[in-house]
This record gives structure tokens, sequence and C-alpha cells, in this order.
């Protein structure tokens, strides 16, 4: 899985990834659930991340174009294979056609792109209970609101001393003051989980509306972060503890 790095494109690499994605594209070309082949996340758009692969984008395009394009889209569009579109990054702008029997030419420029392709977007900055703040994008394929999880899923894995200390979650933020008290720690958790539920519920209700704006006609939307990768809620709520607000989830709320 390929993902946010420029990856080499020299022989015995390509031959490598020839062999791996042949081997799992044969495995699932058959099920049902499978819309769409992605070559990776965010390669594109991780060009202009690093330094060397800013200073020499036509370089890394055409390492780009050599794996996903010439070496992966061949190994999963295969004669007997069911047809399905591919897309060589997300987000991306899309092939200059798709028409089947054209040549695949990529589009390349601005990936993050509202017009044209799919978009992932995160704002930490501005008022996520705007609507105004979310782009009229075709595609939403990634987007997402930070929350904690559940309090009493928190403290198994947590030590206490992290309660009171600034702990990130993101380099844009999600901390929590020097000093803070646990209890207090507790509602922060839980107001987290308010604050991601109705940011979402701004969002999708915005990209459900646009979908017959004619300057926008949004299509769908990937949610991301719903808890983030937390621990799976194994163990029972305490009695009274959802009435007393402390320990409710972002499944819950």
């Amino acid at each position: 899985m390929f993902a946010c790095s420029p990856y080499p494109r020299h022989e015995n690499f390509l031959e490598e990834v020839r062999a791996e994605v042949t081997q799992q594209a044969f495995r699932i070309n058959h099920h049902a659930c499978l819309t769409i082949w992605g070559g990776n996340n965010e390669i594109e758009t991780s060009f202009d991340w690093y330094k060397e692969s800013a200073a020499n984008k036509q370089l890394f395009s055409v390492d780009f174009a050599e794996l996903f394009i010439d070496t992966v889209m061949p190994a999963v569009h295969r004669p007997g294979f069911t047809d399905i579109a591919f897309v060589d990054t997300s987000p991306s702008n899309g092939p200059i056609s798709h028409d089947p029997q054209d040549p695949y030419v990529k589009r390349w420029g601005d990936s993050g792109s509202w017009d044209q392709g799919d978009v992932h977007f995160y704002d930490y900055v501005n008022d996520a209970f705007d609507p105004d703040t979310y782009p009229r994008a075709k595609f939403v394929s990634e987007f997402g609101v930070m929350s904690l999880p559940s309090w009493h899923i928190y403290q198994q894995y947590t030590r206490s001393e992290d309660w009171n200390r600034r702990v990130p979650r993101h380099p844009s933020g999600c901390g929590t003051p020097m000093g803070m008290q646990s209890w207090l720690y507790q509602l922060w958790t839980y107001l987290t989980q308010v604050q991601q539920a109705h940011a979402y519920d701004v969002a999708i209700s915005h990209w459900r509306r646009l979908k017959g704006a004619p300057d926008a006609r949004t299509m769908g939307v990937l949610y991301w972060q719903l808890n983030d990768i937390w621990a799976e809620r194994s163990v029972l709520v305490p009695a009274g503890a959802k009435q007393r607000g402390l320990f409710v989830g972002a499944s819950d709320v």
C-alpha cells in the first residue's frame, strides 16, 4: 500500500510491485464490493511536502508515472478482469479522457482542485460549524475532524500523568493545557466527541445539499477519523455513566 512519499522506479522494485499487485488483483477482482482501483494515497500531493521533490517535480513525476501508470495500472486492468475504474492517486484531477479506448493521460496540476477529480479536506483553523468552510468539491474522498475516545476506554491505555500535561495528537493541535484536573479532562474528552459529531453533521449535510448545485455536483463523501485508530469498546460502561455524560463514545453521539 503506497502512501504519502515518493517511491523508486528501479527495475527490481518495479518487478516486486508488479508481482504483488497482480497477485492481489487476482485475489479480489471478483468481489462485488470492489468499486475502484486506487494506485496510492496522496503521493502526488506529497511532492510539495519534501524539499527534494518540490525542487524537481519533473523527475519525481516520471518516477510516479513509471510506477503507478505503467506498472500498477496494467496489473489490475487485465483481459478477463472486471472493468473497474482506476485512479493513479487520491486526491487527483483524474485522466484527460475517461474513454477506455483512449490512452491514459494524467491531468497534472493542483491535486487539491475543487473542479476536477476528488478532494481530501482537513481544516484545523477555521470554524468547523460553518458550512462555508467546506469545499464545493465533486467528490470528497477523505475528510475528518478529530476527537478523543470514550473516557472509560482512554484511561485503560494511558497513564494518569498523561491526563495533566500537553499530549498532542496532531501537529496542528488537539493538545491539553498544563495542569488540567482529571475530572475536567474527562469532560474535555466528551466535548471533543460532541464537537466532532456536530462538525460531521454540518459538513455532510452541506455536501448532500451540494449534489444539486451546478457548480459542485458533490456525489460522495468518505469521512476519516471517527475516533481515529482507537481501542475497541471492549468493556462494559459503568452503571449510570452515560447519564453522567462522561463516558459516551463518538459512536453513541
